[in-house]
């Protein structure tokens, strides 16, 4: 701390010096002054874009989430017909996730279990996640939805046929 004041002492007595001298000293410049209603104008503009481009990168998150855990869900299913797997896979599954990302939560065997289900309410079969949401257009609304509600702090609009 003191080697800081030190060095910030000789710098101002070297600018006395220069000064006292005739020598050019650098002035801080003094603060632009601004129109009040332009700035307000370019402030919200800017706080507006910032939102709207959070809200886009939580969209597109969420969206890639929910086809992950769509996939994984898939996945886990085929592999249990095809392959006779039981259900402590499950269980292997999710301590080995869990090993392999410490800081990472939502791959418990409960959860994947749910993934399972998710990955059986639909029934297709491609291989690319451009093709998986085209033919599940529900997929891409579930993920627009719930992030949707969130961004906007607003409670969940009833669905058609809902009570």
């Amino acid at each position: 701390m003191a080697k800081k004041k030190v060095k910030a002492a000789r710098k101002k007595a070297t600018r006395r010096a220069k000064a006292s001298s005739g020598e050019m000293v650098q002035q801080p410049a003094a603060p632009f002054q601004i129109t009040p209603a332009s700035y307000a104008d370019m402030l919200a503009s800017i706080k507006t874009r910032i939102e709207t481009a959070q809200v886009k990168a939580s969209l597109a998150v969420n969206r890639e989430l929910v086809l992950l855990y769509w996939s994984i869900g898939r996945e886990i299913l085929d592999r249990q017909s095809k392959e006779g797997w039981g259900a402590k896979v499950i269980d292997r599954l999710a301590a080995d996730l869990r090993a392999a990302f410490p800081d990472v939560t939502g791959f418990s065997a409960r959860n994947l279990k749910y993934m399972r289900s998710f990955g059986e309410s639909t029934q297709s079969q491609h291989d690319n996640a451009q093709d998986r949401e085209a033919s599940h257009p529900a997929i891409s609304r579930a993920a627009h939805y719930s992030v949707a509600v969130v961004a906007t702090g607003h409670e969940a609009p009833k669905r058609p046929g809902q009570s």
